[in-house]
C-alpha cells in the first residue's frame, strides 16, 4: 500500500521506481557485506534488492549522515574563495552513501510500506530531518552560497550554472539560513512535529487501506471484491447494481 510521500524538506531524491520487491530476511551466518555501503556495481545501478536486509538500512542512513556532515564542514570551512565547483559541485557530490540508501528506503515506504518499514522509518526520517536541518542552517556553508549569489553575474558562468547557484540559494533561505539562532531553533522543532505527524498520518492511512473491502450484496447473497487502494467508486452504499455493471473506475473493476 502507498502512504504519502515525505516532504521535499527532507531533500530525499525518491527518483528509483520501485517495482514488486522481495527483501530477504533469512540470517547469514558467515559474514556479508552492507549492499549499501559501495557503489552497486550492477548493470543501470540498479540497487541489489534480493541482497538487502531490513537490518541494512539504519546502519547504512547512519554512517551515511556522518560521511555527509564531514564533507559538508570541509566545504563549509574550506579556505579558499568560494566557487562554482568547490562549493556547489561539492555540495551536489556529498553524501553519496545517504543518497543510495534514501532512495531505496524511500521508495519502498511508499510503495511496500510494510511493519519493518514502517517501524524503521520512525527512526529513519526524523534523522534525515534533522540532518537536513542542521545542514541548510550552517552560516558557514549558506555564507559560501550566498558570496556566489551575489556575484553569480560576474563570474563568467554558464547560465545552468548560474540557475544551480539561485536554486541552492533559495533553498537554504526557505528552510530558514537567514533566520536568527533563536528562529533556527523554532524552525528545528517545528520541522520535527511536522516529521512526526507526518509518519502518524501515513500510518493511519495506512491502516485505513488496509481495512478497505467493496461489498456488494445481492438474492444470492455476499461478495466481497478487492479492488486497489486507490480504486475510486463509481456506486455508494445502499445503491442497486445490475449485473455486468461497473462498480469502479478504470479498465480492471469488479462485476456482479
Amino acid at each position: 500500500m502507498k502512504p504519502v510521500k515525505l516532504a521535499a524538506r527532507i531533500a530525499l531524491s525518491l527518483g528509483i521506481a520501485a517495482s514488486a520487491t522481495a527483501i530477504t530476511m533469512t540470517s547469514c551466518t558467515e559474514q556479508r557485506a552492507n549492499p549499501f555501503m559501495e557503489p552497486y556495481g550492477t548493470k543501470y545501478d540498479i540497487p541489489p534488492f534480493e541482497s538487502i536486509l531490513y537490518s541494512d538500512y539504519l546502519p547504512a542512513v547512519e554512517k551515511g549522515i556522518a560521511e555527509k556532515k564531514a564533507e559538508i564542514k570541509a566545504i563549509a570551512e574550506n579556505p579558499e574563495e568560494p566557487t562554482f565547483e568547490n562549493t556547489i559541485m561539492a555540495m551536489e557530490k556529498s553524501g553519496q552513501l545517504l543518497s543510495r540508501v534514501t532512495r531505496v528506503f524511500g521508495a519502498l515506504n511508499e510503495s511496500d510500506g510494510t511493519p519493518e518499514i514502517q517501524e524503521l522509518s520512525e527512526t529513519i526520517f526524523p534523522m534525515v530531518s534533522s540532518a537536513s536541518d542542521e545542514i541548510l542552517m550552517d552560516p558557514k556553508l549558506f555564507a559560501r552560497v550566498k558570496s556566489l549569489y551575489d556575484r553569480r553575474d560576474s563570474l563568467n558562468l554558464e547560465p545552468n550554472q548560474v540557475r544551480a547557484i539561485e536554486l541552492s540559494y533559495k533553498s537554504f533561505v526557505r528552510n530558514g539560513a537567514l533566520l536568527s539562532d533563536a528562529d533556527k531553533s523554532q524552525l528545528m522543532d517545528i520541522n520535527k512535529q511536522l516529521t512526526d505527524l507526518y509518519l502518524k498520518f501515513n500510518k493511519n492511512l495506512l491502516s485505513a487501506t488496509n481495512e478497505f473491502e467493496l461489498v456488494v450484496e445481492n438474492e444470492a447473497g455476499v461478495r466481497e471484491h478487492i479492488t486497489n487502494y486507490n480504486t475510486k467508486l463509481r456506486v455508494e452504499e445502499g445503491d442497486m447494481v445490475v449485473a455486468g455493471q461497473k462498480l469502479t473506475e478504470g479498465s480492471i473493476a469488479p462485476k456482479e
